[in-house]
């Protein structure tokens, strides 16, 4: 989450394991550079790995830093990576505050059901896909 684009490409050239992410976002709906494109997107999913989602209100948007943008970029990681490769990176320690705490997890799980998620989807965002990544890396 932290390289610039030449890195994110190293990266997935020499990793042979599921790249995770960690806190990241879709840098088609909020042109930051730590947010990732379509392309990387794809290349996460690619991998087997995660793209998880951060809180911080740079990465979300210039101008509504706001749960509905939240959930805009997971719906449109779910959308590029697919159901299996999204996550949420709150980076609460970094600045994560768009959803304060993870005590307000709830409103992504009622965001998601109202945009039409199902119950396996959203169980996959909010921490499946980790177990499911950890797993394959970690036997």
């Amino acid at each position: 989450s932290h390289l610039n684009d030449a890195g994110f490409w190293d990266v997935i050239a020499e990793s042979d394991q599921p790249l995770i992410a960690s806190h990241s976002n879709c840098r088609s709906l909020c042109s930051h550079p730590r947010n990732l494109d379509d392309r990387q997107l794809e290349a996460v999913a690619a991998t087997g790995g995660l793209v998880a989602i951060t809180f911080v209100p740079k990465f979300v948007s210039p101008t509504e830093p706001n749960l509905e943008r939240v959930l805009d970029h997971i719906d449109h990681a779910l959308k590029i990576a697919g159901p299996d490769h999204v996550g949420l990176g709150s980076d609460f320690d970094g600045g994560g505050t768009v959803i304060p705490h993870a005590g307000k997890y709830s409103s992504l799980t009622v965001g998601m059901a109202s945009r039409g998620h199902e119950d396996k989807v959203i169980r996959a965002v909010l921490g499946m896909n980790y177990l499911r990544v950890f797993g394959s890396v970690c036997g």
